[in-house]
């Protein structure tokens, strides 16, 4: 009905109507994660949701941010922009984890940097990490973080509809969840939740036409009832755009719905991620990421020699490897990585996915194992008959990284 308006009076509907629009889609999300909507405002993407979270704050000389070295790497990478802007004057402080790894020591190294590291100002950590997909304690993290009085920064990209959220009860400072991933929402489409204690702290990016200049200071008094707070103000016209994805987004909640809501989406995928990825650790031989909490998705081992692989091709050029002879194939993919030393894939369940497609994707991956394991015995070959390895350099240097790999798939 919504975006029909928009098509029909396009005027009308972006000048007077849309706001209306917008904030009853905020209201259906609010529930679905207890909070009040006047907290909650839409960004395009978690990226985006960091990006305006971290360039917001303003920092001092000697403050900093804290953060895993499992941080997603576009997040990452906006918190090494901030050092470099600011020449030095703030700094970032990261904190190794590698998986297996306790949710106590996990939490201990925390504290610890929290403790020990002087001027941390926020820290910014995953609600569950992308590479590999694991949930961290994230609740006992944002109570951490109240109790030496830092900020939280929770990107919590995969978690609406991935797993039951309440933020109402987690009260971290700020958190942004994509909709557009497990929510089976449109792309590209996210929440922004800020606690009202720190929304003054934060602007939309692009600044619009909401935002009141300092000098009009008096007019930014949060929370007083009588108008719409100026937090939600900001973010609702940034600029234009195309809002049809978040309008959509009713759609795919009522979709869920029919599914038999949240609760019965959220243990269907759980247990599928188990059960699949034991499936596909059985076929390969190797065996499941272990993890504190279960979720979606699932780690499994891949049985690659990892440091023997990197001599024949990059991590990163494997990693497109699979991908593209996954999906030109074999019309399926997974996520490969290599973590602490080893390879591994990451498997996501679906509501429209069962046992028999991880099943087969396990098949898959163990067919191209084995074709990597060729071409490692190849360069092994070529290596001793050439005594320096020259053979490898010349295969490379006259048929590229590509022909390489199209001479051994």
């Amino acid at each position: 009905m919504a975006l029909s308006a928009a098509a029909r009076t396009p005027d009308k509907f972006l000048r007077l109507d849309f706001a209306k629009h917008i904030n009853v889609v905020l209201e259906q999300l609010a529930k679905v994660i207890n909070v009040d909507p006047e907290d909650l405002v839409f960004v395009p993407n978690a990226t985006t949701g960091v990006n305006t979270v971290l360039r917001s704050l303003k920092f001092a000389k000697g403050e900093g941010v804290l953060h895993f070295s499992t941080i997603y790497g576009s997040c990452g990478n906006t918190v090494e922009f901030l050092v470099d802007q600011s020449d030095g004057d703030i700094f970032s402080h990261q904190l190794d984890l590698s998986y297996p790894c306790t949710d106590t020591k996990i939490l201990s190294d925390f504290e610890h940097a929290l403790e020990t590291t002087k001027g941390i100002k926020v820290a910014v950590f995953d609600h569950i990490t992308s590479l590999p997909g694991v949930k961290l304690p994230w609740l006992d993290l944002i109570k951490l973080c109240k109790k030496y009085n830092v900020l939280s920064l929770v990107d919590g990209a995969h978690g609406i509809g991935l797993t039951h959220l309440d933020l109402g009860a987690a009260d971290p400072d700020f958190f942004i969840s994509n909709c557009h991933k497990w929510l089976y929402s449109m792309r590209s489409t996210a929440i922004l939740y800020t606690a009202k204690r720190s929304q003054d702290l934060i602007h939309s990016m692009p600044i619009g036409h909401g935002y009141i200049p300092k000098r009009k200071n008096e007019h930014r008094a949060r929370g007083t009832g009588v108008t719409k707070s100026n937090y939600k103000t900001e973010f609702e016209w940034t600029a234009t755009s195309d809002l049809s994805p978040f309008l959509a987004i009713q759609d795919a909640l009522s979709y869920r719905h029919s599914l038999g809501g949240e609760a019965a989406i959220v243990a269907y995928i759980t247990d599928l991620a188990s059960t699949g990825a034991a499936a596909i650790a059985e076929i390969l031989g190797t065996e499941v990421m272990d993890v504190t909490t279960p979720i979606g998705m699932m780690n499994v081992r891949l049985p690659i020699d990892a440091k023997r692989d990197e001599q024949v091709m990059a991590p990163r050029a494997r990693g497109d490897w699979f991908f593209r002879v996954c999906t030109d194939e074999f019309n399926t993919t997974f996520s490969p990585f290599v973590h602490n030393g080893s390879w591994w894939g990451r498997f996501s369940a679906q509501i429209y996915l069962e046992v028999e497609d991880f099943e087969y994707t396990g098949r898959v991956i163990k067919k191209l194992c084995e074709r990597i394991q060729r071409e490692h015995e190849h360069t092994t070959k070529q290596t001793t008959s050439d005594g320096d390895g020259s053979s490898v350099t010349k295969l490379m240097d006259n048929f590229g990284r590509q022909g390489l790999e199209d001479t051994v798939v």
